[in-house]
């Protein structure tokens, strides 16, 4: 009958004997390392947090399905409120949106040249470029070549 060798780890922790001289602490560190590494990963973990998610999820699917039903029901229920509703809340929108489309005619057909009117000008570069270009000749004296010396 023939023996059959055993693995390094196994000689290792089955005799008492110290390790050799010449073998390395650092290659046994990196040993102890690859054999953690390859024990957390010889298990599924997968399957087991599949498993796990499974039962933790039950009993929150035994409360969910007849609560759906009771949402359906309800939904069926208040449609005509929620529908007159969402269209109420869409013409709001559109009236506010056709109100703010107008900016441009109320920010530059301003008589007098406030501090409000630099205020309620709008950040998009061609509204600022323009409303610069109407300070510019408002004000004769605003650039700096213009003014007497």
């Amino acid at each position: 009958m023939s023996e059959s060798s055993l693995p390094t780890s196994t000689i290792v922790a089955a005799t008492s004997e110290q390790a050799s001289p010449t073998v390395s602490p650092f290659i046994l560190a990196f040993d102890i390392v690859v054999a953690v590494f390859s024990f957390l990963f010889s298990f599924n973990w997968s399957g087991f947090f599949s498993r796990l998610f499974t039962i933790i999820s039950f009993p929150f699917r035994l409360i969910l399905i007849p609560l759906s039903f009771v949402l359906n029901i309800l939904l069926v229920v208040f449609a005509p409120a929620i529908y007159l509703f969402s269209y109420t809340l869409a013409g709001v929108r559109s009236v506010w949106a056709f109100l703010a489309s107008l900016e441009p005619l109320y920010t530059f057909v301003r008589p007098t040249l406030t501090w409000t009117h630099l205020n309620l000008t709008t950040s998009s570069l061609v509204l600022q470029l323009a409303s610069a270009s109407w300070l510019a000749s408002a004000w004769p004296y605003s650039h700096p070549s213009s003014r007497p010396t």
